[in-house]
């Protein structure tokens, strides 16, 4: 398996204000970038089976995508969907196991408009569709700042809460905020979960640490260009110097064809 790409999303819904806009993808864009990546001739595998072909080291076609989404916002149900299902793209959702059917009170205490979480109905209705539910944590406190015992409850009670809301086991975790250490990633595996996903940005490979998976953040301000750059660099900001070194090799490339 030459590489694998984790795309993170948040919301896909128009931004109720400019604070949540950059991690909020409209609709049309969302509708955008997943039909350019249906048509991008990559691999678009599900998280799964990116985390059980590195722990059993199995072959994988190169340029693989993967498409995650935290928190678990009410839109995805609306928005997300419909479209995931439209191009035939798996996806894998983490879910804050101690806020189902709340609202996103980690985010309004920063200024950010309130937006609703889906409950255990509508986490077992996009599981029937094909979504994978992970977990997101208990109460998306960053893990570093818990005692030992509040950890426990950020792992093995969340994975808990989580498997008996979808009636299913959980078995992928994204750390809140990305935060983490190696006390973090024992934690987690302690737990039971198989593989965690953070937010730096790169590529994974077969030697991949499964429990610091990176992702590359899709913003809301992201242009299709934007977006297919990412793609292709597996890097959250493109710069100048990279796309002057993309495309000398590229010449070099066909020089030496």
């Amino acid at each position: 398996m030459s590489r694998a790409l984790i795309l993170m999303y948040h919301a896909v819904d128009v931004p109720l204000s400019d604070a949540e806009a950059r991690y909020c993808v409209t609709p049309a864009a969302f509708r955008e970038q997943m039909a350019y990546l249906a048509h991008s001739g990559k691999q678009v595998i599900g998280l799964d089976d990116l985390v059980d072909a590195i722990r059993n080291n199995k072959p994988m076609p190169a340029d693989n995508v993967v498409v995650t989404f935290d928190d678990g916002f009410e839109c995805f149900q609306r928005n997300a969907l419909p479209v995931l299902s439209e191009f035939q793209i798996p996806a894998t959702l983490f879910a804050v196991a101690g806020k189902l059917g709340e609202t996103n009170s980690w985010m309004q205490a920063k200024g950010w408009p309130e937006r609703r979480l889906m409950n255990a109905d509508e986490l077992q209705s996009i599981k029937a569709a094909g979504v994978t539910i992970g977990c997101h944590g208990l109460t998306h406190t960053p893990m570093p700042q818990t005692s030992d015992e509040d950890l426990a409850r950020e792992t093995v009670v969340a994975r808990q809460t989580l498997r008996e809301a979808i009636g299913c086991d959980v078995t992928l975790f994204a750390y809140p905020h990305g935060a983490q250490g190696e006390r973090e990633r024992q934690a987690v595996a302690d737990a039971g979960f198989i593989a965690a996903c953070g937010t730096q940005s790169g590529f994974n490979g077969q030697q991949s640490d499964l429990f610091s998976l990176r992702r590359i953040d899709v913003y809301g301000s992201d242009t299709l260009t934007d977006f297919s750059r990412k793609l292709e660099f597996g890097a959250n900001r493109v710069t100048h110097a990279d796309l002057a070194r993309y495309y000398l090799n590229r010449i070099l490339d066909r020089l030496h064809a």
